[in-house]
């Protein structure tokens, strides 16, 4: 069972099973709201069996440090976005558009960083987790994203965010246009029906295929 919660500017989910998974932690700022969401939902940080990160951004990996260090959660991450978190710092920040251009001062800032648990290399390594699904490469946000699947539905991270008044749009910050749009192709062949990004509401596969251009949304 996925459960979108809602943080100050992005979301974590919490996917629910034999093992408790956080997907994402948001900002640091996030902690205490964090908290909130997860008890509402009658869990405490002591019942996450991972954090998995969709990506190493601040607004993703916000509050993991603390979680490793004061729980002994395990972080897990693609090994490509391994250098960020360590670092805690976002690395490369390509705005896609205006609203990057102005977002970026306000949105690129440090966070505590931290040594992942499990860095994925090989995505087979996942299945070591009893996380209830499985995990694909989905570069072009940054290098080492990655979305989940789970049932018949995809935690997308930054690959693409929900619209402002609805649908999917791409996200603010792009670092390579063709590989995000090889990605999505890569989405739409799950056949998932629901996907679950880093920012606003889920989309369908109609709304995320409008992204691409004509020829790649008819190849997916």
């Amino acid at each position: 069972m996925i459960t979108r919660l809602k943080l100050s500017s992005s979301n974590a989910y919490l996917i629910r099973g034999e093992r408790n998974f956080l997907v994402d932690s948001g900002s640091q700022s996030d902690w205490h709201l964090l908290e909130q969401l997860l008890l509402k939902e009658g869990f405490s940080f002591k019942d996450l069996a991972a954090v998995i990160h969709t990506h190493g951004h601040s607004d993703h990996a916000g509050c993991s440090a603390r979680l490793q260090e004061r729980f002994g959660t395990p972080t897990v991450i693609h090994h490509a976005d391994t250098v960020l978190v360590s670092a805690g710092r976002n690395g490369q920040l390509t705005p896609k558009g205006f609203l990057g251009h102005v977002a970026k001062p306000f949105l690129d800032k440090p966070f505590p960083p931290f040594r992942p648990s499990l860095e994925l290399i090989d995505l087979s390594e996942f299945s070591s987790l009893g996380f209830p699904g499985y995990a694909i490469h989905t570069p072009g946000h940054t290098e080492g994203s990655i979305s989940l699947v789970v049932g018949d539905s995809v935690l997308v991270g930054d690959v693409a965010r929900g619209g402002l008044v609805g649908g999917a749009a791409y996200h603010l910050f792009v670092e390579d246009l063709t590989a995000i749009r090889q990605s999505i192709v890569r989405l739409l062949r799950t056949r998932a029906g629901l996907f679950y990004p880093g920012h606003f509401s889920p989309f369908t596969s109609a709304q995320l295929s409008r992204l691409l251009p004509l020829h790649d949304a008819i190849v997916a």
